[in-house]
């Protein structure tokens, strides 16, 4: 039987899924993975939880229509019959989002690593070129070169500090679009001045409104006030829809615990001044809100309540955020994440243009794309509804 060499770059998600997937009795599959051990990132996901995907797949949660389209094709209920099959017990709360019971992702890298019998596993592996040699490709590992049929880029993206620019910079070198990154799941950085309210979190209604006042998005969740910065997934989410198109954006805050502004009105006229907010909002919140108020009247204090506005400034830096917009152009792959100018070569994941919000989407993505590219190998060496 003639056995196929597959390069899997990069040990997390996508790469140990695809591992996991392989039929390893024709294929060698070797896995490279840069860092001393596999699933960093999946282990510091979800603070350590693992929010590892979301059976609510909504269309608006992904900066393209391509993912839907993955995801589609190889399912979330596909998904989770793959990690049901290998022992994980998971939990699903009112938002969709999927959590081991265990509240540990060592409970799904366990999964993962379970079905990599066969499998070689390459620790501290740092590849750096890969060139086409006929129908192969070579790939340098720690500066020796190995030949390979089939290479998958799944080594992930810059985001967080356990990131790595390296992957750009030899799909550079394959001549591949890379569509600029920038940070996103992220803090997002605001003009006004907020230092006296840094640490400070409250419950609200958080809304990204553009220049033509039209919001974009609006969720209810937590805020947390950071020096400079807004923050909390609510803030995470709106971060993403920001990198979706360039705009003078506010982020306009709802405090008022789900009341009109004529029930603040009923709500304060009876009060003193230094007691307004008392049993109501944070201190330092309500000062800062009567700091900024030229005509201290109760109608206009209700309206800011309801209407708390911070001008858009910017992001946090890369390092800091949980994802990376940007990555490999969607311009440059088939509909099976195959590079249309190097057959057989394929980006699975966050190395490509892909990113969705906070709540497992990122990974869910992760796991799909990796399943459409295990379907076309198998496809291809006669595996899957295939000759050979």
């Amino acid at each position: 039987m003639e056995r196929y060499r597959v390069a899997i770059i990069g040990g997390g998600c996508s790469g140990l899924f695809l591992a996991s997937l392989l039929n390893k009795e024709k294929l060698d599959v070797f896995i490279y993975e840069k860092n001393n051990k596999l699933g960093k990132k999946i282990l510091a996901s979800g603070n350590g939880k693992c929010n590892f995907t979301n059976v609510k797949q909504l269309e608006n949660k992904y900066n393209n229509q391509f993912a839907n389209e993955v995801i589609k094709r190889f399912t979330v209920d596909t998904t989770l019959s793959f990690f049901k099959k290998y022992g994980l017990v998971f939990k699903s709360d009112e938002l969709g989002r999927c959590y081991p019971v265990s509240e540990n992702a060592n409970s799904v890298l366990d999964c993962l690593k379970s079905n990599l019998l066969g499998c070689h596993i390459k620790l501290e592996s740092v590849v750096s070129k890969i060139v086409k040699k006929g129908k192969k490709y070579s790939v340098t590992i720690n500066n020796k070169e190995e030949l390979f049929d089939y290479v998958v880029c799944s080594s992930g993206s810059a985001a967080s500090n356990l990131g790595s620019y390296k992957a750009y910079d030899y799909l550079k070198d394959l001549n591949v679009k890379i569509v600029e990154l920038k940070p996103s799941l992220t803090p997002v950085l605001i003009e006004e001045n907020i230092k006296k309210l840094e640490g400070i979190r409250v419950k609200g209604k958080v809304s990204l409104i553009d220049s033509k006042n039209i919001v974009v998005y609006e969720e209810n969740g937590e805020i947390l006030f950071k020096k400079d910065a807004l923050s909390g997934i609510a803030i995470f989410n709106i971060s993403s829809y920001i990198n979706r198109k360039k705009d003078n954006y506010k982020i306009q805050l709802d405090l008022s615990a789900g009341m009109s502004e004529k029930e603040l009105i009923n709500y304060f006229k009876n009060k003193k001044e230094k007691e307004l907010f008392k049993g109501f909002l944070d201190d330092k919140i309500g000062e800062y809100i009567i700091e900024n108020i030229k005509d201290k009247k109760i109608e206009n204090i209700a309206q800011v309540i309801k209407h708390l506005n911070f001008k858009v400034k910017g992001m946090y830096e890369i390092k800091d955020a949980q994802v990376c917009a940007g990555g490999v152009s969607l311009e440059e792959i088939n509909e099976n994440l195959e590079l249309c100018k190097y057959p057989n070569v394929y980006v699975a994941g966050e190395l490509l243009d892909i990113d969705g919000v906070s709540g497992g989407y990122n990974m869910q993505f992760a796991w799909s794309s990796a399943g459409i590219i295990y379907e076309d190998i198998e496809r291809k060496i006669g595996g899957i509804n295939g000759e050979k």
